[in-house]
């Protein structure tokens, strides 16, 4: 949709936690997941927490992909009050989640800045993908790209659509894939915009649970569509102002002045309603642990030599001029394209 405000979810499969898909759900219309599929049916929750419990107490050692399929499970019965929210791009004939061409290459290269270049007579192996049947049904069944290829396909969506990534891992390397100007760019103007000025007026709010979220945007639809609406508006007033080269931190110093300056006053309809004490969440965030937004432009550098630099080239089939006296100087190849680090902070909410 023209009018809509969307990202691509980085990190992992699901989001990590309430407070990632409270922070998402406040921001962005849509939230895409590249490659995973889950049944969009009423699922026995009950079920579902016994298997959790089951893998949990196996006695088997909870590596990351395991960790990665509790989470998927544990998401499964909530995934249908998010739907108008959370995007899942797979379908139920992608037997392990589907896979774009050149994921491979990217996740081998991931894996290689994650643990190091691998020793002599060594060759990683990476699953690719998986599927798990759903407890207490015979026929759902949840399928999604595996730990470093979920990232790769996320980077590859990211930039062929040109839709901006989001992370909640610093931890996880982001390598950069070639180069995207903010300039005459009304979707990343207009996210840029968007959550600087969320960053303003988001009251402190508590991290809320998949239907509580979906009450939430329902409520505030009305609200929320007309702010966003001002913010692609407001992305033409934005990339006048600035340059043709300029940097995404003058992009969003010159965005953090139209918020402060013509955002604000216009949204204290959105404030009043979301700190309206006669709403749920209000009532909730008095008795609990409040949490407070955070959402920072990253950048990131990619140890590359020439051999790295074209694998990731043309697994996107990118047209890159790669010169060997060129890297041999810089020795990395630093970020143009950019994502988002967001981090939830919880702090204790006043008795």
């Amino acid at each position: 949709m023209e009018n809509s405000l969307d990202a691509v979810y980085y990190s992992q499969q699901v989001p990590k936690n309430p407070a990632t898909l409270t922070l998402l759900g406040l921001i962005f219309d849509r939230v895409y997941f590249p490659g995973v599929h889950f049944p969009s049916s009423d699922l026995d929750q009950d079920a579902i927490h016994r298997e959790i419990e089951r893998i949990k107490h196996s006695g088997a050692p909870i590596d990351i992909s395991t960790a990665q399929l509790l989470q998927c499970l544990d998401f499964a019965p909530h995934k249908k009050h998010v739907e108008d929210l959370c995007i899942f791009t797979a379908s139920n004939k992608d037997t392990f989640g589907k896979v774009d061409k050149g994921a491979e290459a990217i996740a081998m290269e991931l894996e290689r800045l994650v643990f190091g270049p691998p020793p002599p007579n060594f060759f990683p192996r990476l699953e690719t993908g998986y599927a798990k049947g759903i407890p207490g049904s015979k026929t759902e069944v949840i399928r999604f790209p595996g730990w470093l290829y979920y990232p790769a396909n996320a980077l590859i969506f990211a930039s062929k659509n040109k839709i901006p990534l989001i992370n909640d891992d610093p931890t996880l390397p982001v390598p950069g894939l070639g180069g995207v100007s903010p300039k005459n760019n009304a979707k990343l103007l207009s996210t840029i915009l968007t959550i600087e000025s969320m960053k303003l007026v988001l009251p402190e709010i508590p991290a809320l649970m998949p239907q509580e979220l979906a009450e939430f945007r329902t409520e505030s639809r009305p609200h929320t569509k007309s702010f966003r609406t001002a913010m692609l508006k407001l992305s033409k007033e934005l990339n006048a102002a600035i340059q043709s080269d300029a940097k995404l931190a003058d992009v969003q110093q010159a965005a953090r002045f139209m918020a402060e300056t013509t955002v604000a006053p216009a949204i204290e309809e959105l404030r009043g309603f979301i700190k309206s004490p006669k709403r749920p969440w209000h009532k909730k965030a008095a008795k609990y642990a409040i949490m407070l937004p955070s959402l920072a432009l990253s950048f990131s550098a990619l140890p590359t030599n020439l051999q790295i630099a074209t694998a990731l080239t043309l697994a996107l089939g990118e047209l890159v001029d790669l010169r060997d006296a060129e890297i041999e100087k810089d020795q990395k190849m630093k970020r143009s394209e950019f994502y988002y680090l967001l981090q939830a902070q919880r702090i204790t909410s006043p008795k």
